[in-house]
């Protein structure tokens, strides 16, 4: 599992604090490794998560505290519906939409021995 400074020092896309709070990118750090089949990706399980955990940081809004499991939508402080991807829901498709999530899918398939499949599906 990477922790904070490992993956900061790793992906410096994500390397803004500002932008990027110490306390979301745990979060989200968190989420993605329980979300992430440790097994299945062996001595690689690190890369796949920092890879899962930047996908993740790129298309879900930063929440506070308990939200983030099961999230499908939010309200703004205006009052404005928020929609997002569900860290349960996310499957190909979603992880398509990122160069992270292709290089995890990339990852999913190559420790699958070139068997593709979705890990998430909404449900």
């Amino acid at each position: 599992m990477l922790d904070l400074t490992t993956f900061r020092a790793r992906f410096v896309a994500f390397a803004d604090t500002t932008r990027y709070t110490n306390d979301f990118v745990t979060r989200v750090l968190d989420e993605a490794w329980a979300l992430l089949e440790e097994d299945q990706f062996g001595d690689k399980a690190d890369i796949a998560h920092g890879y899962l955990s930047g996908h993740l940081l790129l298309t879900m809004p930063p929440y506070t505290p308990g939200e983030m499991a099961g999230m499908a939508s939010r309200t703004n402080s205006d009052g404005q519906s928020l929609s997002m991807f569900a860290p349960s829901a996310i499957g190909s498709e979603e992880l398509m939409l990122t160069a992270y999530g292709r290089v995890y899918l990339k990852l999913q398939k190559q420790a699958l021995g070139g068997t593709m499949f979705t890990l998430w599906t909404a449900g």
